[in-house]
């Protein structure tokens, strides 16, 4: 037993009988017009569960109507089913499609081909409601996240400014009165102090990828490389690092996100390195419909029961005093890189540098 309601709008008598017969036979209630004006007088009135409208009307072009309806917030959401008496071509049912019905049946049609066409735009309406729902959930719940980021990270730098600035005062206006012991312990404190405030700004670069309105576009990355490279300028320089690239694609993508990504894998590989000096190569290469970016070092190297875990927020292999850093970079690479629609792996091993592979999006089409 359906119980749906639904209305037909068709010029012929004869095929509004048929309509009502065979839809009432499922235990629809069923409501008939026979033209444009009146389906569309009726649809805004009992606000059916599906229309089945037919191509050709005496004041309308089905088609037309159905584009019509698709841009009224009264009407947009509910399922059309176009019926045509001809065979048309492929040209004209896409057309049709594309003018928001949601699905074509030719005339004559039985009744289990009729309410087949009915029980499924019917549910594809149901989950387009839903998801549409779940989707303004998700979005106010992203603007209260973003807010409570915003509330937590005020309040918690406000103090770790207190703190930071009474311990300079002490240092200055003290510093005789300290022995080597309490110098030492007021180091400590204001490195816990700048370790925890780089930890708030990394989780709230880390929350925000996704959330924050950026714009996506074509993105040269030959332009995003010189970028990078110019902002790592000295730590390139003390290190000793080489960075090297590949002529480099056009990739679809946030032009932000995409320097934090590149620029988090580069200074990475400059600070996991070994004895040698660093040496990193960017190299590019067209693998069906995706861009395959590879970052490759010289470096210390990771061990594969690791290669998972490392793309976890706070996951260090390292102890704070060998490599500085908060655990939270190959993570947030991790999140750009799938927020770009695309996906991000490793390979590597102890002592032999690692291979960081990132599959981007095209930006232009394919040469």
């Amino acid at each position: 037993m359906s119980n749906l309601r639904v209305l037909a709008v068709d010029d012929s008598k004869t095929n509004r009988v048929i309509l009502k017969n065979f839809l009432e036979a499922d235990h629809a209630e069923v409501f008939l017009a026979e033209t444009g004006a009146e389906g569309t007088a009726l649809a805004r009135e009992h606000r059916p569960d599906v229309i089945v409208l037919d191509v050709v009307l005496p004041d309308a072009d089905g088609v037309e109507l159905c584009r019509e309806w698709r841009t009224d917030p009264e009407l947009m959401d509910i399922p059309v089913l176009l019926i045509s008496g001809e065979r048309i071509a492929d040209e004209d049912r896409a057309e049709g499609l594309r003018s928001g019905a949601l699905g074509y049946l030719l005339k004559p049609f039985t009744d289990i081909g009729l309410l087949s066409q009915v029980h499924l735009l019917h549910q594809l309406a149901q989950t387009h409601k839903q998801l549409k729902n779940r989707n303004a959930e998700l979005e106010a719940s992203n603007q209260e996240l973003e807010q409570f980021a915003y509330v937590v990270s005020h309040d918690l730098k406000s103090p770790l400014r207190t703190i930071t600035g009474y311990c300079k005062l002490l240092a200055k206006h003290c510093a005789e009165q300290f022995d080597t012991k309490a110098g030492d312990l007021m180091q400590i404190v204001l490195g816990g102090t700048d370790r925890m405030q780089q930890l708030i700004d990394d989780l709230l670069t880390y929350s925000r990828v996704g959330r924050i309105g950026q714009a996506v576009e074509a993105v040269d990355l030959a332009e995003t490389l010189g970028r990078v490279v110019d902002n790592l300028e000295v730590a390139i320089e003390e290190s000793d690092a080489t960075v090297e690239f590949d002529a480099l694609p056009v990739v679809w993508g946030s032009p932000l996100q995409l320097d934090q990504l590149f620029q988090n894998l580069i200074d990475n590989a400059i600070k996991f390195h070994g004895q040698d000096p660093p040496r990193i190569h960017i190299s590019a290469r067209r693998i069906e419909e995706r861009w395959q970016l590879t970052v490759a070092d010289n470096g210390i190297g990771i061990e594969a029961k690791y290669f998972d875990e490392i793309f976890g927020v706070f996951q260090r292999l390292h102890t704070r005093e060998e490599y500085a850093g908060t655990g939270i970079g190959l993570a947030l690479c991790q999140k750009i890189v799938h927020h770009q629609g695309g996906r991000m792996w490793v390979e590597s091993e102890p002592g032999k540098g690692s291979k960081f592979h990132v599959e981007l999006l095209p930006g232009d089409p394919e040469p």
